[in-house]
């Protein structure tokens, strides 16, 4: 060793002097290193601060090297373990040990074992480099690298074991095989990152849609004539068919009381017709007969019903999905007068209905040619018009006859079994519509 004013230059194991500089560290350890391994787990372990205080900044690639690099992985490991920030520099070729954001030892010796038996030198400046523009360029070098994650070291451990094995002999192989790991694992937690969100974003719109059918339902001014709540379960019928009884005294088809405006409304529901029906908290909707008494049929894929807009004779059918694309629950399919029900080709609408609002999610064409185009040129403009489509609105949802019905009775199909459900009577784009929950 030899000394001056300006500082130490070591042409021997640098490892004591980082160790001592490690013991008085006050504030902060940083290493940088391209090559490391458990010399370094060693090294920041004679350090007395929080592991949040010791930060490593390394490049975990295979590409600059390979003969260690199985023991690199496994430092890294016990690093993150432990507490220690280790992150990620592409060709990071510098050896630094920076204490408290001034002290610097810089040099040729990796923070490796096998290198306190090499032949290297270490420069130790005398004086603190805190304001210096080498400790700048290390600080934004540091800034720049990206946190390795554990899930990716734990990954790489596992997934490199066998180009580990041959790795003097199959470095392009290795690096290959580093890149593709971690892409593989960047894109598989983008997409659990993506699937936790939708998930999320889910459940928020569940939970709001739910809030919102409690908010409508509480908010209906109408109760059935001479009852205050109206309740019904699953019964079996006369026929060992399932039906959806109201309690005695229920009339499901008569509802009063004083609207928003405080005038008296009466809602009557036509027999025979069926009605929209709101099952929550799951949102599920369908058409239903509704009875004085019962409800003994609902029906979520009716068609066939003529509509005319802008002076054009149309006809749709409609769809009550359950867990349709975020969460639509009614789709209204339009197509020329012309078309055979049920055909693919049209114009489609997808309706996510809560009870207070039926917000439009999607729409579009639905297969090709001249006469979707057609549609999507007639849709287009009413797609920025709400009166338009409040008018479409009410169209859809209003009660239908449902000419030459026959179906067998499904009402324990849509509705649960063994649960007391409460009805209340909403109106909505002018339409008669039942919230069951």
């Amino acid at each position: 060793m030899t000394g001056s004013v300006e500082g130490e230059f070591l042409a021997a194991d640098a490892y004591p002097q980082w160790k001592r500089r490690v013991k008085a560290a006050q504030k902060s350890v940083r290493v940088y290193s391209p090559y490391l391994d458990d010399l370094v787990v060693r090294l920041l372990g004679n350090s007395i601060l929080l592991a949040g205080c010791l930060s490593v900044v390394t490049d975990p690639s295979p590409e600059s090297g390979t003969h260690t690099y199985r023991r690199q992985l496994l430092a890294i490991r016990r690093l993150l373990n432990e507490g220690v920030e280790v992150r990620s520099l592409p060709r990071l070729h510098a050896k630094v040990l920076l204490v408290d954001g001034a002290s610097v030892t810089v040099g040729s010796q990796n923070f490796t074992s096998y290198a306190r038996h090499s032949k290297e030198t270490t420069a130790v400046p005398a004086l603190g480099m805190s304001e210096s523009s080498f400790v700048e360029t290390l600080q934004r070098w540091y800034e720049m690298a990206e946190p390795v994650d554990l899930g990716l070291i734990e990954k790489l451990l596992d997934e490199l074991a066998e180009p580990l094995q041959t790795a003097q002999a199959a470095n392009e192989s290795l690096t290959t095989e580093y890149e593709k790991a971690v892409a593989d694992y960047r894109e598989t937690q983008r997409l659990l990152e993506q699937q936790r969100l939708e998930r999320a974003a889910a459940m928020a719109r569940a939970e709001a849609a739910a809030a919102a059918l409690l908010r409508a339902a509480a908010a209906s001014p109408y109760s059935p004539v001479g009852q205050e709540v109206a309740h019904a379960s699953l019964t079996l019928d006369s026929t060992c068919n399932w039906t959806l009884m109201a309690d005695p005294g229920v009339d499901l088809t008569n509802w009063s009381g004083f609207d928003a405006s405080g005038r008296w409304d009466a809602i009557k529901l036509e027999r025979l017709y069926f009605y929209p029906v709101l099952l929550g908290p799951g949102m599920r909707m369908a058409f239903a007969r509704v009875g004085r008494t019962r409800i003994t049929y609902t029906f979520r894929r009716p068609h066939g019903f003529d509509v005319t807009i802008k002076d054009i004779p149309l006809r749709f059918a409609l769809s009550c999905p359950d867990n349709g694309p975020d969460d639509a629950n009614l789709v209204v399919t339009f197509h020329w007068r012309s078309q055979r029900d049920g055909d693919s080709h049209g114009y489609q609408v997808s309706f996510r209905f809560d009870g207070e609002r039926a917000e439009r999610i999607a729409e579009g064409p639905i297969g090709s040619g001249r006469g979707v185009d057609l549609l999507t040129t007639l849709f287009q403009p009413i797609s920025e018009d709400p009166e338009e489509w409040g008018a479409i609105l009410r169209t859809v949802l209003a009660p239908k006859r449902l000419e030459g019905f026959i179906q067998k009775k499904n009402a324990d199909s849509f509705f649960p079994h063994g649960k007391w459900l409460r009805i209340n009577a909403i109106r909505f784009a002018g339409t008669p519509v039942l919230l069951i929950q």
